[in-house]
Formats: structure tokens, sequence, C-alpha cells
């Protein structure tokens, strides 16, 4: 009987792990695409090659500048239970200028507010974690 229970108990252990990976996935993409869509909703617009060079590294960052006022899609963001950095960029000359409140349509800035917003958004939904369900083995 010690047998089986240790064997359902490892299974059951499994199974959790799994769920926090899963849900831990899960928040962390989230997070980021809210954070990155808060950043497209607060930039300002000329041309939008502002807008549209806001990216999104991950590990590192690069000197890409958008060529077009599309901005890039997010949603196939590959997020696993790896540690990441992940971080948000803009590259345009006036980039800095925009952020220290250069614009009337974003007199605060584009990242600081986008970071108090995700800091909010955890604060608010990270109680998802704790939310992992635990199925009784019979």
């Amino acid at each position: 009987m010690g047998l089986k229970t240790s064997a359902n108990l490892t299974k059951t252990f499994a199974d959790l792990e799994k769920q926090i990976k899963d849900t831990s996935a899960k928040f962390i993409k989230q997070t980021i695409l809210d954070t990155h869509n808060t950043i497209l909703v607060k930039s300002p617009v000329d041309s939008g090659i502002y807008r549209a060079s806001n990216f999104i590294g991950v590990d590192a960052d690069s000197d890409e500048v958008a060529t077009s006022s599309t901005a890039r899609s997010y949603e196939g963001l590959d997020v696993d239970d790896r540690p990441r950095k992940y971080i948000f960029y803009n590259n345009v000359p006036y980039a800095e200028r925009l952020e220290n409140g250069h614009s009337q349509q974003a007199p605060d800035g584009i990242y600081y507010p986008s970071a108090l917003a995700m800091r909010e958004f955890i604060r608010r939904n990270g109680g998802e974690f704790a939310k992992i369900k635990i199925k009784a083995k019979k």
C-alpha cells in the first residue's frame, strides 16, 4: 500500500508542478502583452514610427527602429518556465524627450506610467497563482 500511495503522491506533485508552470507562463505572458499594449496606447502619434518602434526583447534588446507605422504583434511570444528578462524598449532618437514629457499627447511620458500600470496589474491579478487546483486521488 505504501508504494501505491507513494506513486500517487509523485504523480500528484508532478501534476501540481505542471499546473504551476502553465499558470505562471500564462500570467507572465498576459502581463507582458498588457504592458506592451499600454505602451502602444500611451504612445503619441505623429507619423506612427514612435508607436511602431516599441519592441519587446527577450533577454536582450536591439538597435531596431520601425520603418513603417504598423506595430508588431507579440501574441505569439513564447513564454516558458525558464528565467527570462523581458525588455520593453524604443530606439527612435526622440524617445527620451517623449518620456520626459515633451509631447502634449503624453505629458507624463509613456514607459513610466505603463510600468506603474503593470505593477498594479500584477498586484490585482497575481493572486491567480494561488488558484491552483489539486484533485484528490482515489
